[in-house]
């Protein structure tokens, strides 16, 4: 029941997260990112068997991974 009720955090920081990367401010997107991934890693920890957290959690990694080889990219 927990893990459900941390899901609107998760739409929340994703949404914050891609208008920042959006309007091309990666330092702040990765933050925002990072912060989604807490809440889920934290719903994954309360409830272990609940799918669509995990989902959610795999998303984050996802979208920390691309964002920080943009980054990186960016920087060469």
């Amino acid at each position: 029941m927990n893990a459900i009720a941390n899901m609107a955090p998760k739409n929340a920081q994703w949404r914050i997260a891609t208008n920042y990367w959006h309007l091309g401010k990666p330092a702040e997107a990765l933050a925002s990112f990072r912060k989604g991934r807490q809440i889920m890693a934290a719903a994954v920890a309360i409830a272990p068997g609940f799918e669509p957290a995990k989902e959610h959690l795999a998303w984050f990694d996802e979208q920390i991974a691309a964002l920080e080889r943009e980054m990186q990219t960016a920087h060469q």
